[in-house]
């Protein structure tokens, strides 16, 4: 009787270690988040929707007062009252970075869960999302795509509301 409750104490306890996953899977568009470039001081804030988005960066950063703008249309670059179309092309840590929260918010996104998080694949993009110890908040998102990687250490990561239609 005594090794039949050791055997069943054991199995539950390797189905418990099994079972462990990591994110809540509660995130979803649209969303706001602020994030830095490894390598980089100042972070960079990106409200994401479904259909756009809208970059900006911290004072003291190259590109502080610049808002990037980008949806089905193209993009459009505003320094104070200037404004310039540009391509996504010319920002790919930007474009990367939307293309991971972007995948970690879609439900239908198939993923595997690794030791450290989860793992996106996205066409030719790899996408690894790093969780903190609460296995909850997400930490770090890297990506890699032909030969080009990224990594982000995330500092925020939050739902928020769109204004008139749009992720500004």
């Amino acid at each position: 009787m005594k090794k039949i409750f050791v055997f069943i104490s054991a199995f539950i306890l390797i189905l418990t270690a099994c079972g462990e996953s990591y994110g809540t899977g509660n995130y979803e568009l649209p969303i706001f988040t602020r994030a830095k470039l490894k390598g980089s001081d100042f972070a960079f804030n990106a409200k994401i929707s479904e259909a756009d988005f809208l970059i900006s960066f911290d004072e003291g950063h190259a590109l502080y007062g610049t808002e990037l703008y980008f949806s089905e249309k193209g993009g459009v670059a505003k320094i104070g009252e200037y404004t310039r179309d540009v391509r996504i092309d010319a920002f790919p840590a930007q474009k990367a970075f939307v293309k991971a929260v972007r995948a970690i918010c879609n439900q239908d996104v198939r993923y595997l869960k690794t030791e450290y998080g989860r793992k996106y694949t996205i066409d030719e993009t790899v996408i690894m999302v790093y969780y903190g110890t609460d296995k909850k908040t997400i930490t770090d998102i890297e990506t890699e795509e032909h030969g080009r990687r990224f990594y982000f250490a995330v500092e925020v990561i939050e739902p928020y509301e769109v204004q008139s239609g749009s992720a500004g």
